[in-house]
């Protein structure tokens, strides 16, 4: 996971993270293939409280 603060997005590499904000109402900006292994997505989302409350919900489970 990467915050970048100049603009405020949220990275993820996880698909099973990524569904589960997408589940709940969350919009991802953008889907990018992975520069590293080009099988595997790489997710983009706003940086919010409600984004961070969420995948803290999702780690405890």
């Amino acid at each position: 996971m990467e915050v970048r603060k100049l603009n405020k997005t949220i990275t993820i590499h996880s698909p099973r993270m990524a569904g589960w904000l997408m589940f709940n109402g969350i919009m991802f900006l953008q889907c990018n293939q992975n520069l590293i292994d080009t099988n595997k997505k790489v997710f983009v989302f706003h940086n919010s409280d409600k984004v961070k409350s969420l995948m803290n919900v999702m780690s405890k489970k």
